[in-house]
């Protein structure tokens, strides 16, 4: 059973040849505005865990830090591990016949955890609304253009108070999904090159 963050997917990011980068970017989000998905999330695990569990309170956790996307996993077990629970109950297959302290002592290790040290919303594409707006008017301005112009199917865009509000449930109209490159002279190198996508270390990446 694996809780994760779950992140907005973004566009992708880099700008069309022959045109400057934005000189002035959109801000991202604010601290607030990472705190209140953060607290969000951690809401989100302890009803998971705990929704029918009354009896059992709810810890005060201070964050400590970020922990990276990659390390994620490797961490957790070892904070699981560290606080002397199993965490193949968590992340595996085998402990499922664990007796009920020991599943609570689990899930309440793995919940002060997470909560101690989360991943940072930004670092897994987690988009303001100004930047999304900005991402809404890049692929409808830029990118969408481009891909028809090379031969590709791309469907009529939403309005941009939808595009944006869908982005926070993951719902958002991609240029990219018509796009099916074949090795050769439509590869993604080649419609990347053509068409370049936003920058992936802001807006992550959206193609495969």
């Amino acid at each position: 059973m694996r809780l994760t963050l779950v992140a907005i997917v973004a566009a992708s990011v880099a700008v069309l040849a022959g045109c400057a980068p934005d000189s002035h970017p959109p801000a991202g989000l604010t601290q607030s505005q990472v705190d209140a998905i953060i607290a969000a999330d951690n809401d989100a695990r302890w009803s998971f865990f705990f929704e029918d569990r009354p009896d059992v309170a709810r810890p005060q956790v201070d964050r400590l830090g970020y922990v990276a996307p990659r390390d994620a996993e490797a961490f957790y077990k070892k904070c699981l591990t560290t606080a002397g629970v199993n965490p193949d109950y968590i992340y595996g297959f085998g402990a499922y016949d664990q007796d009920p302290a020991g599943q609570t002592a689990t899930y309440l290790a793995y919940y002060t955890c997470v909560a101690q040290y989360p991943v940072n919303p930004i670092s897994v594409g987690f988009l303001s609304q100004a930047q999304l707006g900005f991402v809404y008017d890049y692929f409808v301005g830029r990118l969408a253009p481009c891909l028809r112009s090379l031969g590709y199917q791309v469907a009529a865009p939403p309005s941009k108070r939808a595009f944006v509000g869908g982005s926070v449930n993951g719902s958002t109209w991609d240029p990219y999904a018509g796009v099916h490159p074949t090795p050769g002279p439509h590869s993604w190198a080649f419609i990347d090159e053509r068409c370049p996508p936003l920058p992936a270390e802001t807006y992550g990446t959206r193609h495969p």
